[in-house]
């Protein structure tokens, strides 16, 4: 029991990999958010000549709603929906997601890239605004469930020195169920809303979204667009705020495991310049060049285990997989042929066995056992007669003992048997 119950929860074994050479490096993502995504006058002039009509009371009514969609997210969706109350039907021309991002493509082509002759491997940003810093897998999809590493302020510049751990799972571990290997294989489960490749955030995020649809029949405005859902309006924030205990419980997500390639970017060491910076802003590298990787490999498989079973049966009952064959073999495949290819033959035997007729019962009494029970009851008379004597002899304590007599008695035999 203890070598099924090792196969089924510890199959496999993860260990440092010594073959670095070949891996590929990938310079992490990084994401710059401002802490404010909105510029308040703006906000409040498009509002003003747009929305409200010229109506400063309207545009003090909508500017702050309009101020909240760019960081909305299920912790501070309550706040949006108390500003949503006072709402009219301004916002139904556009959609939540359209009016919080606006949107402005410059150029088609990709502006910056990292060069091979990069020999630092960083990347600089120069910031104007105070803004959280996410540095993460290219393999994850960023979500506002992620936490900012740190922050950068007006004024610093921050220098991160990153480190890469990665893990990976050989192709031998794909005889091994996923609740066996607890991670999935970036084709092995398909996903509906993110069909490219399987990650761990992406499958959370699908699960959320699906309990959103299925409760409040639309979708939240800060997840990505779906072709079989439209995106909540102004009325439908209520009930997002309703069931978001429901929609972001991790139970109902449980069929979502790790990635079977999986890796983390550590930050080693974070430096902070506030006195009179060349830079304003913010440089990322790596503090040495990635060295270290991890390897999940099988431990023990369905070789092992049959192994395992058939040293066990051996020992104790002198079974080998070659009888446990044979076995199977004379009660399958044997009895079928034979009832396949000699039913002639069967029915015939089974015709000898019913006409055979019963064999002879012998009522007679055996005269040679009575006989010989007679024999034997003539020859223990002598001996009786003799234990009588003795005990008559014994009762006659009063005359002393005559030894002659007792002598010539032991000698006598019986003439006749």
């Amino acid at each position: 029991m203890s070598l099924w119950e090792k196969f089924q929860t510890n199959p496999t074994i993860t260990g440092l990999d010594t073959d670095f050479y070949n891996q590929n490096v990938i310079f992490p993502t990084t994401v710059v958010c401002p802490v404010e995504a909105w510029d308040h006058n703006k906000t409040y002039n498009f509002v003003y000549n747009t929305l409200a009509n010229y109506e400063e009371s309207v545009a003090n009514r909508i500017a702050p709603f309009l101020e909240s969609l760019p960081n909305l997210n299920f912790e501070n969706l309550h706040k949006t929906v108390a500003l949503g109350m006072s709402m009219g039907n301004e916002l139904n021309r556009q959609t939540l997601r359209q009016w919080a991002f606006q949107a402005i493509y410059l150029r088609t082509e990709v502006q910056y890239d990292l060069y091979e002759t990069d020999k630092k491997w960083a990347l600089l940003a120069e910031l104007n605004v105070k803004a959280d810093v996410y540095v993460f897998s290219n393999e994850d999809y960023f979500g506002k469930e992620f936490n900012p590493q740190f922050t950068w302020d007006l004024g610093q510049f921050v220098e991160v020195r990153i480190s890469k751990k990665n893990t990976y799972t050989t192709d031998e571990s794909r005889q091994l169920s996923i609740s066996q290997r607890k991670c999935i294989f970036y084709d092995e489960v398909k996903l509906q809303y993110f069909p490219d490749e399987y990650t761990f955030s992406s499958c959370m995020k699908e699960c959320r979204m699906r309990n959103a649809i299925k409760l409040c029949k639309c979708l939240p405005p800060f997840y990505r667009p779906a072709t079989d859902a439209r995106y909540c309006g102004v009325k439908e924030l209520s009930c997002l705020e309703k069931y978001k205990g429901n929609i972001t419980h991790n139970r109902d997500c449980r069929h979502c495991e790790l990635g079977c390639s999986k890796t983390v970017y550590n930050i080693e060491k974070l430096m902070k310049s506030t006195e009179n910076p060349s830079y304003h802003g913010v440089l990322v590298e790596f503090l040495t060049w990635p060295i270290i990787r991890y390897k999940r490999e099988v431990l023990f498989g369905w070789v092992d285990l049959l192994v395992s079973f058939g040293g066990i049966a051996s020992l104790f009952l002198g079974f080998s997989l070659l009888s446990g064959v044979e076995i199977i073999y004379y009660f399958t495949i044997r009895a079928c042929c034979m009832v396949y290819k000699n039913r002639q033959e069967l029915i015939e035997t089974e015709e000898k066995i019913r006409n055979k007729p019963p064999p002879p019962i012998n009522m007679k009494l055996n005269t040679q056992v009575h006989n010989r029970q007679q024999v034997i009851s003539k020859i223990d008379e002598p001996s009786n007669v003799q234990e009588i004597s003795v005990v008559e002899r014994k009762m006659n304590y009063d005359k002393p003992p005559n030894y002659n007599e007792a002598t010539s008695s032991s000698i006598r035999r019986p003439d006749k048997v």
